[in-house]
């Protein structure tokens, strides 16, 4: 589950791609719920030069 915040962040003045973040949550998905969360979070704030400029929610649950 995620917020507008995460496909509102913006690589060149683009938006990224909804496609952009599946893939990055697809390549975490053999890791614990929480540090998918923490791995994709510093991917996108990587991609922002670690500068989020909206609110940011993203939760990952795991069964």
């Amino acid at each position: 589950m995620l917020t507008d915040g995460v496909t509102e962040i913006r690589k060149d003045r683009d938006f990224i791609e909804r496609e952009h973040i599946i893939k990055l949550i697809r390549r975490s998905m053999h890791l614990p719920a929480a540090r998918i969360v923490r791995r994709v979070l510093y991917e996108l704030k990587k991609m922002q030069h670690f500068e989020l400029t909206d609110d940011f929610t993203f939760i990952a649950m795991k069964f």
